[in-house]
């Protein structure tokens, strides 16, 4: 070393922040990037959502896959936009229904496609999301139509829970 130079060899811890959305408190600390099924030369950009376990302290990408062109209901194969973070095994939905995707095809420079079987149409733009398992319906709201004109004393069950119109109905809050 030269005289008169000091040289600080441990770096400075940095501090990085992190939003936590669920209670809109800035979250800082060591939280480690789960890297299963990302590949060397991913590219993660600014501002990806990431869902954080606040006990093992590790950080997951969401993968969302946004659709660049319509597909019919029987269609295998589902055009999106590049960069999508989807990878082989993965369960994506469209909050109907969900599928495994078996196959993922980068060769084209515009768009991924990927194999699945859906059983839904899908549309340019939408956004299919990753779920946990393949099943027929993803639980959510719930529509129940009832004719235009129910009576007083009209009943209707739903999970063993009786409903009774008054007359005449406004509106059924389930």
């Amino acid at each position: 070393m030269s005289a008169g130079f000091t040289y600080n060899l441990t770096p400075e811890e940095e501090k990085v922040e992190r939003y936590d959305i669920s209670s809109g408190v800035r979250r800082r600390g060591p939280y480690k990037l789960d890297t299963t099924n990302l590949t060397v030369g991913d590219y993660l950009p600014s501002f990806t959502p990431i869902y954080a376990n606040l006990k093992t302290k590790a950080c997951y990408p969401v993968r969302n896959v946004k659709v660049v062109e319509n597909a019919a209901y029987n269609a295998t194969a589902i055009k999106v936009a590049k960069l999508s973070l989807a990878y082989v095994g993965m369960y994506v939905s469209d909050g109907d229904k969900s599928a495994a995707v078996t196959a993922i095809n980068k060769t084209n420079a515009d768009y991924d496609t990927l194999t699945v079987s859906l059983g839904n149409a899908v549309t340019a733009n939408q956004i299919l999301f990753e779920s946990e398992a393949s099943v027929a319906g993803v639980a959510g709201v719930q529509t129940l139509t009832i004719g235009t004109n129910p009576t007083a004393g009209d009943k209707i069950t739903i999970n063993a829970v009786e409903y009774t119109f008054a007359a005449p109905p406004q509106k059924v809050v389930l």
